[in-house]
């Protein structure tokens, strides 16, 4: 099981790479709409 993703900056990145990494995202994470539009 990954971990869940807390740093904004590793989630736009991760996000960027592979849409499917907001699954691992922390809830403050996928409620940001940067971090979901990456």
């Amino acid at each position: 099981m990954a971990e869940t993703i807390t740093d904004k900056t590793e989630a736009l990145a991760a996000v960027k790479n592979d849409g499917g990494a907001l699954e691992h995202a922390s809830d403050e994470l996928k409620a940001d709409k940067e971090v979901v539009m990456a």
